[in-house]
């Protein structure tokens, strides 16, 4: 990607803007270049590519799997175990594998007009998501705003569940009459897409052993602010030592 960019500057310098695609912003993918909006180590890690941005977090995912990541502290799996979770991912569709490795993660609001969700593609991380619950929810109407419950769908091959997120903003729990029909039959949609389909459970107001549930198992998709079972590095560290190491290799080459 990086070198991809060099190219396209180089080419660019000797024949002008025509040679690359005008939605094209070079600038946020090169360390050297002035009036970039990407930090270095964003850069370094393709983040001005629009393809390529998301790869860093799927590697680090996929690092995370039983059948790759190495044996540390009581995490010492036997050769079997390995080869088992090996032959599982084998077996899955690329479509599951990813939403294995990354879970779908959607962001929906209460009420039966709700047809769709709001943001298809929340990060897996907690800042995000509450970032998420200020810009859709927080700037609306008082009257509205006590109405409304944020709705968080998790798609992924061993859990697809519907979480109120109560015990991350101080709003009130979801009834069941705050479910959109969309919602549900996205969930429904989501569960016979799989050879086997996964358990699936939604948090509402009555089923308190759900709401349990689905909060344990939404901090288990919050990737990136997980942390490695080898030395103990978050993803944010891991990026960060992943960026050095490429500019190094790539200062290395330049010189």
């Amino acid at each position: 990607c990086y070198e991809s960019a060099k190219k396209t500057e180089g080419r660019i310098n000797r024949y002008g803007d025509g040679v690359s695609h005008e939605s094209f912003y070079l600038n946020d993918r090169l360390v050297t270049s002035k009036g970039t909006a990407q930090s270095r180590r964003d850069a370094l890690l393709g983040q001005g590519h629009e393809v390529l941005q998301h790869l860093p977090l799927m590697i680090f995912s996929l690092f995370q799997c039983d059948a790759l990541r190495p044996n540390s502290g009581d995490f010492n799996p036997s050769v079997d175990a390995r080869a088992a979770a090996a032959a599982n991912m084998s077996n899955m569709t690329p479509e599951v594998i990813v939403r294995c490795i990354a879970p779908r993660i959607e962001f929906w609001i209460s009420g039966k007009t709700c047809s769709e969700a709001l943001d298809e593609s929340v990060n897996m991380n907690i800042s995000d998501i509450r970032y998420t619950i200020v810009d859709q929810i927080a700037t609306a109407n008082g009257e509205r705003y006590q109405e409304t419950v944020p709705l968080l769908f998790v798609d992924s091959p061993y859990n697809v569940f519907i979480y109120d997120l109560r015990d991350i903003c101080n709003l009130r729990p979801a009834t069941e009459d705050d479910l959109p029909d969309a919602l549900l039959e996205t969930k429904n949609e989501a569960v016979v897409s799989y050879r086997v389909p996964p358990p699936t459970f939604v948090s509402t107001y009555k089923d308190h052993i759900a709401a349990h549930r689905a909060h344990s198992c939404f901090k288990d998709v919050l990737v990136e602010d997980s942390v490695t079972s080898a030395k103990h590095e978050s993803f944010e560290g891991w990026c960060i030592v992943l960026a050095e190491i490429l500019f190094f290799e790539i200062t290395k080459l330049s010189s």
